[in-house]
């Protein structure tokens, strides 16, 4: 039985439920001073919200990587140290792990000269503090629904736990202090007054909104019309909810000073994300779509 466990079974569930997130935020703390704070110098770009998490980090991660920028990516099912690699099995299966997994997986990516880092970032790390220290330069929120009760217990503490992202980012001096925010999702508010720069994406509201939609079973392609200029995306990853994860990388793009053609070019790059609305042509007359997402 480990310490946690022990602590668990001694103390009241509500007292427990109040300590356990200093016992993480202790640890993190532990963990990058022994580790001499493996992410400072990262560009970081954490990505949160109910769904949509894991798809959106891969296009964004797609993108940047198809301008030739060094990134690593972490999500629920992987890891991209970033090495020429590829994907490696996540093998804790938590979105974003304890603190100590996650550095020492830092450390290895910063270890590979890698600049960028495209993290999934939970509500449960955020309300745990796993994520202390990480130097959040970006920080973006897909959607927000009646998920993960069981720990948050109400809807206003767990939108608050995500919004802890938002903070964490404007906090950050040193960083880009932008926050992307679906502003078609009911507490998109919360969200936007949280940071120095919002970026605001949608299909019915936000600066950056799709228009001209065309769905099909390959994808869907939609114009983006700003002040400043006009992009004509091509989304090859299936699903309408796709529309909103392509629009936060476009968001992304803009944000980091991706040119249009850059931008385009970097979404219409990536062809899938495993397990999410994946195609399976096996010259069938009928389509086949691999789907596990969870919340």
């Amino acid at each position: 039985m480990g310490a946690r466990d022990m602590v668990k079974k001694l103390v009241p569930t509500r007292l427990f439920m109040a300590i356990e997130p200093l016992g993480h935020w202790a640890e993190a703390v532990v963990w990058n001073i022994a580790m001499g704070f493996p992410s400072r110098g990262l560009k970081v770009i954490g990505v949160t919200g109910t769904d949509g998490k894991t798809s959106t980090s891969t296009l964004i991660t797609q993108m940047l990587r198809e301008n030739g920028l060094s990134v690593a990516m972490m999500t629920t099912i992987s890891v991209d140290y970033g090495d020429g690699r590829g994907e490696v099995p996540n093998p804790t299966r938590l979105t974003t792990m304890g603190a100590r997994d996650l550095l020492q997986k830092i450390k290895k990516i910063k270890a590979n000269n890698v600049n960028w880092l495209v993290l999934e970032t939970t509500s449960h790390a955020l309300a745990q503090h796993r994520v202390w220290g990480v130097p959040y330069g970006i920080a973006v929120f897909t959607n927000l629904g009646h998920e993960h009760l069981d720990y948050h217990k109400t809807f206003e503490r767990y939108r608050d736990a995500k919004r802890l992202l938002f903070k964490q980012t404007n906090a950050n001096k040193k960083g880009l202090r932008i926050g992307i925010v679906n502003a078609d999702d009911g507490v998109a508010s919360y969200f936007a007054s949280d940071i120095a720069n919002p970026m605001m994406y949608g299909i019915k509201n936000g600066e950056y909104r799709a228009t001209n939609i065309k769905m099909t079973p390959q994808g869907s392609s939609y114009t983006v019309k700003t002040k400043d200029q006009t992009y004509h995306i091509t989304c090859h990853v299936p699903g309408s909810f796709n529309v909103y994860n392509s629009l936060a990388a476009v968001c992304v793009g803009q944000a980091i000073g991706l040119n249009k053609e850059q931008i385009q070019k970097g979404i219409a790059g990536l062809k899938a994300v495993e397990g999410r609305m994946t195609r399976v042509d096996e010259g069938q007359d009928f389509d086949v779509i691999v789907d596990y997402a969870h919340t």
